[in-house]
């Protein structure tokens, strides 16, 4: 099995989402997901504009407990639709 790190699950997840900067701006955390498994959750401390078309965040690995409690467990069957091609979900 594939040990995931910190670093290469942040560094997957950081980047290049074909999202309106404006429609993820207030959303606060990230969940790093592999093949529907949390395995890291960051806290967002900036939104920004990649290029024209793509946004990412920068962030560190939160310390809230609740949130921490989710990694290692598989994300709701609603959000691992077969077939989505988009890797970003919205929740609130």
């Amino acid at each position: 099995a594939y040990v995931y790190s910190i670093g290469s699950v942040y560094d997957a997840v950081r980047e290049a989402w074909r999202v309106d900067l404006n429609r993820i701006q207030n959303y606060k955390y990230v969940l790093g997901v592999v093949d529907g498994v949390v395995r890291e959750v960051f806290e967002v401390t900036q939104w920004y504009q990649v290029n024209p078309t793509r946004v990412g965040f920068t962030g560190y690995v939160t310390n809230n407990a609740n949130l921490l409690s989710i990694k290692g467990k598989m994300i709701p069957a609603i959000y691992r639709k077969k077939g989505s091609a988009n890797p970003v979900l919205y929740k609130k």
